[in-house]
Parts: C-alpha cells; sequence; structure tokens
C-alpha cells in the first residue's frame, strides 16, 4: 500500500502532493497481484480518505491517503467427500498519500 501511495505521485511536487485514486488503485492491484501469485483476493474497496477520516483498525487518519479493503481466500482443508475449504481473510491497509522528489 506504502509503495501505491508513493508510486501514484511520483511528480517531484511535494509542495502540493496531490491524491490520484486511480493511478493508486492500479498500483495496489498491480504489486498485490505479484505478491499473491495463484492465490485469490478480492478488492472490496479502494478509495481516497482526507485527514479526521475514520480508517482501518479504528484509528483517525492523521493525514490524506488510501484506504484498501480485501479479502484473501486461503485455502485450509481438503475434507473428504467434499472437497477443498476455504477461509476467507478480510484485510485494510491504510497509506498517507507521498510524493517524491525528481532529481
Amino acid at each position: 500500500m506504502n509503495y501505491a501511495a508513493s508510486a501514484a505521485n511520483i511528480d517531484g511536487n511535494l509542495e502540493d502532493v496531490a491524491l490520484n485514486e486511480t493511478k493508486a488503485k492500479r498500483y495496489f492491484e498491480d504489486t498485490f497481484d505479484e505478491m499473491m501469485e495463484s492465490r485469490i483476493y478480492t478488492i472490496n474497496s479502494f478509495q481516497t480518505v482526507d485527514t479526521g477520516d475514520s480508517v482501518p483498525h479504528d484509528i483517525t487518519a492523521k493525514a490524506s491517503g488510501y484506504v484498501a479493503n480485501i479479502t484473501v481466500e486461503i485455502p485450509a482443508v481438503n475434507v473428504p467427500l467434499i472437497g477443498q475449504q476455504s477461509v476467507n481473510v478480510p484485510m485494510a491497509y491504510y497509506a498517507i498519500v507521498q510524493s517524491v522528489q525528481l532529481d
């Protein structure tokens, strides 16, 4: 999530760090695809948040950024006569928008 929050805003402008939800979501999805390889996951929501908004884990956003809520399916056991069973694990991420100074 931190990578997505930074990569979506590499324009060198440190004074006006803008939110770019479309780019951040794309970077988040691409990175998560690489990390998860063959696992099944669903992005339930991906949105921008402002300072003071409620974010995961019952905290308040200290700065503008992004929140992603996903569900990851994890194979659990193979039950005879029923087949493979899995567990769905909800996850939530928050990252503050960032920028990188270009040389």
